[in-house]
């Protein structure tokens, strides 16, 4: 994503989906998601230096705010 005026409101340049199983949990989640985000940050800047990737504006009709996570909300 790109870096603009809002919070987390600049137009995105690639995205990838991760499945989200029912055992999963942040520890087993972190690895998953640290693999798929470091292979497309590879493939973001080959596509931007090669021009394949263009900027995709967020449709801001769909955002919404996550709420600050407190220690009283973990298991």
């Amino acid at each position: 994503m790109r870096i603009d005026a809002g919070l987390d409101t600049g137009d995105i340049l690639l995205q990838r989906e991760v499945a989200i199983g029912p055992e999963d949990t942040a520890e087993t989640l972190g690895p998953k998601l640290a693999s798929t985000g470091a292979d497309l940050m590879i493939e973001t800047l080959r596509g931007i230096e090669t021009g394949q990737v263009r900027p995709t504006p967020q449709d801001h009709a769909r955002a919404t705010l996550a709420p600050i996570l407190k220690k009283k909300m973990a298991a």
